[in-house]
């Protein structure tokens, strides 16, 4: 399902259930905080490597698309175990870089998500 990248239009669509009910929620290690995007936690297990994710979600104020999106990228994140953090791009700094595109969704600070997205996407595109 391909959505045109508006900013922040208010309009009302549906999410369809995708089935995920339950699940167990993945706390951090430590409890100080979001940790910073530049610094990511590693751990051994085994003989593998294994890197923990981080979510940055851009968003604005009085943004509908944003609110909308941002439980779904949320939950997703939790589900995975991943670190989550909200920006409002105005605060940030990040309006020229991003201008009225929001919502956006950065993987390990690269962009993977913007403008009107739904679960199926959320779901496709956070693996």
């Amino acid at each position: 399902m391909d959505y045109e990248h508006n900013s922040c239009h208010c309009e009302h669509q549906e999410e369809e259930n995708n089935g995920e009910n339950g699940g167990e929620s993945h706390v951090a290690a430590d409890d100080t905080g979001p940790v910073p995007l530049s610094n990511r936690d590693r751990r051994t297990v085994g003989e593998t490597d294994l890197m923990i994710r981080s979510v940055r979600f851009i968003t604005r104020r009085n943004c509908h698309i944003c609110t909308e999106a941002q439980p779904l990228v949320a939950d997703r994140a939790d589900r995975k175990g991943w670190v989550f953090e909200v920006v409002d791009v105005d605060d940030s700094g990040l309006a020229g870089q991003y201008g009225n595109r929001v919502p956006v969704v950065l993987l390990d600070g690269h962009e993977v998500l913007s403008g009107r997205f739904g679960r199926r996407e959320v779901r496709r595109t956070l693996r």
